[in-house]
């Protein structure tokens, strides 16, 4: 259902609205072949209400069935899409408030909300579960061989060459393979809206040049997000106080304090209890291991990770079935165990994005051989609900992928004042210069924007299997941001932070052989077991380009004529880069931090060339 009208209250003010009543359905399958492991499959043995509690036992193996054609998702979502919007052409006004709104009677004030909503693509849910293909290659070493025959018997040309058996129809339901994610929705799954809305002044500046005030906004709510159900959990069964106990034998084995593990080359990986005065047993990780240390592991302590150490035992099936066989539940570490370590996702209506912003708009249309357009955009868009952790499930709040605070774009047409119809040269006698001095047109478009942001990543998981963040030294979130410039090195080398900087940082990492200067300013990796860093975002540098066009355009006769353009993109051969390859990329610290190898590119990924582009064209039009 579907109503919309407009009508004028009175003169100068108008009204108009709109609504829409809309019942959503998921798309139907038709003849793809899905397979899902239902809500309660996702949580495997533990159950839906066993996330982090190891031993719990309310649910079973998952297995996978079929999504058949007849299998619509989720229940049907009831919508109510409301449009409103007013126009009102302001009375004359005089005194101050006649230079802010205008005075002769001409500004208009407009203003509108609605809300519609999003239809998602709901079969990428399942995409990724076992059972959409089967493999049927077959090969002498991973097959049967008796069926092949001695090496050279059978010919690939020979019909009777063995091939998989695959039942014609699978017996469902599948069981799951470990080492395989697996992925279902919530069922209180419902479709996402998008409300919009904006409040704006227009008034003229004179009588070809209008200026326009606008606040824009928006706001989207019940964004289809993954969750992975099967967040390691380090803090269960006692695991992370024998992960710090770990801690403490390698450092009593290397003969430092905790604290310095980072900054030395260990000696020992040894973590275990050797007799040595201060260390501790550890017998969930000695079962685990079956007592065998490695550098891997080792390093893990060192830094501080205890949800990498965790997700290593997890991924193992043979550490794991040691921990079971010694009495230890099988969820330890994740809900869903049947799947070896790997995901078990949940689409929900997590999270959403808020856009706000102040646009002002300057416009004069084509007059006296002039037209210019000028517009400034302040900005701020975020993403809500973030997930970190299924133990805060509100999230965080953080920049989007395309926030641009700021954003200039000119754009002109100017006439040359020669020729025919102009101020010079109107009355040139001569044909042939007067054809050469007509139709000449110069036009350019500038844009000026800040950069967008990155998030710090140490590579590193304190806490789950998820990335831990940064620590900042002796600076702030908004003095590391001001210290972000492009600096091209001699080497071709180019730097987007200061040297002292990207050095005593580099040093914190352990990837130069540096001694950390702890009173400068550093960016360091997260280090205490169970806890994130901060969460911190870097906007790259602003982008500057100018194209300048300039154009010939000669009649031959009253429907005939011919022009010649030549165009200068990036004009003045400004180079445009980029902290990251694309717009949605973070910044993961390694050796090559601080440098920036890419070139500009924008939402889409188109990359900006970076150097001066020279066209000419020629057309002929009649």
């Amino acid at each position: 259902m579907y109503v919309q009208d407009t009508w004028k209250v009175r003169p100068g003010l108008t009204l108009s609205y709109g609504f829409r009543l809309e019942n959503q359905y998921p798309f139907h399958f038709f003849n793809n072949t899905y397979t899902r492991p239902g809500f309660a499959g996702l949580y495997g043995i533990s159950g839906p209400n066993g996330l982090f509690q190891p031993g719990a036992s309310g649910g079973s193996v998952p297995s996978l069935t079929l999504a058949t054609g007849d299998t619509t998702g989720y229940s049907p979502t009831h919508f109510p899409s409301p449009t409103a919007g007013v126009a009102w052409q302001l009375p004359r006004t005089s005194g101050p408030l006649s230079w802010l709104l205008g005075g002769d009677g001409h500004s208009v004030l407009r203003g509108g909300f609605a809300i519609a909503s999003v239809r998602e693509q709901f079969n990428t849910i399942w995409s990724g579960n076992q059972g959409v293909s089967i493999n049927t290659s077959v090969d002498p070493i991973s097959q049967n061989t008796a069926a092949f025959g001695p090496a050279g018997s059978v010919l690939f040309s020979n019909p009777t060459l063995p091939v998989a058996s695959v039942a014609s129809t699978p017996s469902y339901p599948l069981p799951l393979t470990p080492g395989n994610s697996i992925s279902d929705y919530d069922p209180n799954l419902k479709s996402r809206y998008v409300e919009s809305w904006q409040v704006g002044l227009q008034r003229p500046l004179r009588e070809d040049t209008v200026l326009e005030v606008r606040y824009v906004g928006n706001r989207s709510a019940r964004t289809w997000t993954a969750l992975n159900l099967n967040e390691i959990n380090p803090l269960g069964g006692g695991f992370l106080d024998q992960f710090v106990a770990a801690q403490n034998n390698l450092a009593i084995a290397n003969g430092v304090p905790v604290a310095q593990l980072t900054s030395i080359n260990l000696k020992s990986t040894n973590f275990f209890n050797t007799g040595l005065a201060g260390q501790a047993n550890i017998p969930l990780i000695t079962t685990a291991l079956a007592g065998a240390a490695n550098s891997t592991l080792a390093n893990y302590l060192a830094q501080g990770q205890a949800g990498a150490f965790a997700n290593s035992i997890a991924g193992n099936v043979s550490q794991m079935a040691r921990l079971t066989a010694g009495g230890y539940p099988a969820n330890l570490f994740q809900v869903n165990p049947a799947t070896g370590g790997s995901n078990a996702n949940l689409t929900t209506n997590q999270g959403g994005t808020t856009y706000n912003s102040l646009q002002t708009e300057v416009r004069r249309r084509f007059s006296k051989g002039l037209l210019v357009g000028a517009s400034y955009t302040w900005s701020h868009s975020l993403t809500t609900g973030q997930v970190l952790t299924l133990r805060n499930l509100e999230g965080i709040t953080v920049p989007s992928a395309f926030d641009q605070r700021h954003g200039v774009k000119l754009n002109w047409v100017y006439e040359l004042p020669w020729g025919p119809g102009h101020q010079f040269l109107a009355s040139v006698g001569n044909p042939i210069l007067r054809k050469a001095v007509e139709g000449w047109q110069i036009s350019g478009i500038g844009r000026l924007q800040s950069g967008t942001p990155s998030q710090l990543n140490s590579g590193r998981a304190t806490y789950n299997g998820s990335d831990s963040g940064v620590v900042l030294h002796n600076l702030t979130t908004s003095q590391l941001q001001g210290m972000m410039s492009i600096q091209k090195q001699g080497n071709g080398i180019v730097l987007d932070l200061p040297q002292s900087l990207i050095n005593n940082t580099l040093a914190a990492f352990q990837l130069i052989p540096q001694a950390v200067d702890s009173n400068a300013p550093y960016i360091g990796p997260a280090l205490t077991p169970g806890q994130f860093g901060n969460q911190v975002f870097l906007y790259g540098p602003w982008l500057q380009k100018w194209d300048i066009s300039l154009a010939k355009r000669t009649r031959i006769t009253e429907r005939q004529s011919i022009e010649f353009r030549a165009q200068a993109l990036n004009v003045f051969n400004h180079a445009n880069f980029f902290l990251v390859p694309n717009s949605s990329g973070n910044i993961t610290i390694n050796s090559l931090f601080g440098q920036t190898r890419n070139a500009y590119n924008d939402i889409n990924s188109t990359n900006d060339p970076g150097s001066r582009l020279l066209e000419f064209q020629l057309r002929y039009s009649f």
